[in-house]
């Protein structure tokens, strides 16, 4: 796959620069969980509590297991460039497994304030 995209004429950062991948992976791994935190502030603030201790406690597990991925991503040896570092695919599956834990812990605390008349 990476050859085919040679091939074409783009430029994989991957490829180009690995270390440069790997720090780039763990900066937006924390600045997700950080907008997580401010929207669940923001939540709490618009809907009430209850939406934002949904957010903020909800998606706390996730947040930290995102960013502990990616800082085992970033402290990895191996070189990304040949396709085989086990920790950029166990950060690939913690990234499948985030994004729907926020958006679900988004709907709870949406439905929590709501039902509990704050909406």
């Amino acid at each position: 796959m990476r050859s085919e995209y040679s091939k074409a004429g783009y430029a994989m950062t991957s490829i180009i620069n690995p270390d440069l991948c790997k720090r780039v992976a763990l900066r937006y791994s924390i600045a997700s969980s950080l907008v997580c935190l401010a929207g669940a502030g923001c939540s709490a603030l618009s809907l009430g509590p209850w939406a934002g201790c949904a957010l903020g406690i909800g998606s706390l597990p996730a947040n930290i297991g995102l960013i502990y991925y990616a800082w085992k991503f970033a402290k990895s040896n191996s070189n990304v460039a040949d396709g085989s570092s086990a920790a950029a695919r166990r950060l690939f599956r913690a990234t499948l497994f985030h994004l729907p834990v926020v958006m679900i812990t988004v709907l709870l605390g949406s439905y929590c304030s709501i039902n509990s008349g704050h909406m």
